[in-house]
């Protein structure tokens, strides 16, 4: 992502890539794919839920993962 929160594709870094064994094992991130994500929903609005001041559609699943990260 770009800090104005446009998602885009990078390369994977070298560094992560000496990690893995093989294509198909996961790479470590903070952020998660909109809409692909499930957990409790107590715990979603203990962490305050999507920010209702988000002011346009799109990324808000960035600015929720980087508030879990931080957690």
């Amino acid at each position: 992502f770009l800090w104005s929160l446009v998602e885009h594709g990078i390369a994977d870094q070298e560094a992560f890539t000496k990690l893995r064994k093989s294509p198909a094992d996961p790479i470590g991130t903070p952020t998660h794919a909109g809409g692909l994500f499930a957990l409790r929903r107590d715990y979603f609005f203990e962490l305050g839920g999507y920010d209702p001041a988000w002011g346009f559609w799109g990324a808000e699943n960035l600015e929720f993962s980087f508030r879990i990260w931080q957690c």
